[in-house]
């Protein structure tokens, strides 16, 4: 063989070898332990999930892993993403090619498990959607000092996002500290008597104290309930503990009317939070049920009280027959 047709034949074995070690490169990413992955522009969950798990059609298992994507079109650079482990072994064919999104997030199987009892004493209640919800504060709210911003500039931030923070008393604050970041409070004016009736409490996620320098401090936020801003206050982190017993109404005849909404919208329906101008000294307790009614008095509604405060309380819309919002009344007949 001429000795020029020997040296392009090694070079193509050269060529060819690399592109192969190239390929191992790109299919080693897949994790064998959730990781995290940076969103860039231009990324879609199809395009990471057949990077990170070597199947496209699995991307439905990192969107649930990642409940802060409200749509999965719509992925924002800078945002971190949870990759799951998921052992291909364990999924039949079926679940391989999921051409269309399923009514919930797909979640990898888990070994069957039969129910637990339901307690004769209370109702479960994820803490997470009472924190969400907010409630009326009537005093002052002292905050322990705001978000500035982050290294990388940016000015939303979520579940994992690094941030810069401003500290009203550093002295009293150590790394490793937790607090609770909300939002700027609104100001709730009663609908009828126009007499301002407190302030809305509205948590936006839970931030971890890394560093401090002087007034300056670095934190992580640990969890987040919706997104967090420049600008956003933080205050103490105390657990909630109050109970959420079984629905039931209140233990007395209370009527009173919604005045406000957690998203400050005028109408609302089933799944939405409202604020009740009563609260615990009117016997309104968590699990109360509550009727909506409309002007001429006929039910449109019900809610239920989530959390309360002494004269305000915070109530989920169970049932809408109607949309409703604030200055419509609620009412409930007393248990017997």
């Amino acid at each position: 063989m001429p000795k020029r047709y020997s040296i392009i034949l090694y070079a193509l074995i050269i060529i060819l070898v690399s592109t192969s070690m190239g390929s191992a490169n790109e299919t080693s990413k897949t994790p064998h332990k959730p990781t995290i992955y940076v969103i860039r522009q231009g990324d879609t969950l199809w395009d990471i999930s057949e990077i990170y798990l070597n199947n496209p059609y699995l991307w439905p298992y990192i969107w649930a892993k990642n409940r802060y994507i409200k749509d999965p079109d719509l992925i924002q650079p800078g945002k971190r993403l949870l990759i799951p482990y998921v052992d291909i072994s364990l999924l039949g064919k079926e679940n391989l090619y999921v051409y269309k999104l399923p009514p919930e997030p797909l979640h990898p199987p888990v070994p069957h498990k039969p129910p637990a009892p339901p307690s004769a004493e209370k109702e479960s209640f994820h803490m997470d959607i009472i924190w969400k919800a907010g409630y009326i504060v009537t005093g002052i709210i002292e905050d322990s000092g705001y978000i500035t911003g982050s290294e990388d500039e940016r000015n939303v931030f979520g579940e994992g996002d690094m941030v810069n923070l401003h500290l009203r008393e550093p002295g009293r604050i150590s790394p490793g500290d937790r607090f609770i970041v909300y939002k700027p409070p609104r100001e709730i004016i009663h609908p009828f008597t126009k007499e301002p009736i407190g302030k809305l409490f509205l948590p936006a996620g839970i931030i971890k104290i890394l560093e401090i320098h002087n007034k300056e401090a670095k934190g992580i936020i640990i969890s987040s309930f919706r997104d967090c801003f420049a600008g956003d206050y933080i205050r103490p982190y105390t657990p909630l503990r109050m109970p959420l017993i079984k629905g039931h109404a209140p233990s007395v005849s209370v009527q009173g009317y919604i005045v406000g909404s957690m998203e400050g919208t005028v109408l609302n329906g089933k799944g939405d939070i409202v604020y009740i101008d009563k609260g615990l000294t009117h016997k309104v307790e968590p699990g109360s049920i509550m009727d909506v009614v409309s002007e001429k008095g006929t039910p449109i509604g019900k809610v239920k009280i989530i959390w309360a405060e002494d004269t305000t309380s915070t109530a989920l819309i169970i049932k809408s027959l109607k949309p409703f919002g604030r200055g419509f009344q609620v009412i409930s007949i007393p248990r017997s």
